[in-house]
C-alpha cells in the first residue's frame, strides 16, 4: 500500500568490469512509513537467454521454468 505522497529515487550504475548492473533506490512515504526506506541490489548477466515464461501468474510453480519443475 502506498498513498498519493509516495516518493521514490532510484538510481542505477553499470560496471562494465564486472558486467553488474546496481540499483539503489529511497522511498518515502509520511502516511505509511516512519522513516525513509533506502537499499540497493545487484544483477548480473544470465547465461540462459530470457524466455517466456507463458502463465498467468508469477507464484508458486507459474514461476519456474518448465524445465525446472
Amino acid at each position: 500500500m502506498h498513498s498519493a505522497q509516495m516518493h521514490v529515487v532510484e538510481r542505477y550504475r553499470y560496471d562494465s568490469e564486472g558486467q553488474r548492473l546496481f540499483r539503489s533506490y529511497i522511498v518515502e512515504d509520511p502516511l505509511y512509513f516512519v522513516s525513509t526506506y533506502a537499499s540497493e541490489d545487484m544483477m548480473g548477466i544470465s547465461a540462459k537467454p530470457w524466455e517466456s515464461y507463458g502463465c498467468l501468474e508469477f507464484a508458486g510453480d507459474n514461476n519456474r521454468r518448465l524445465e525446472d519443475r
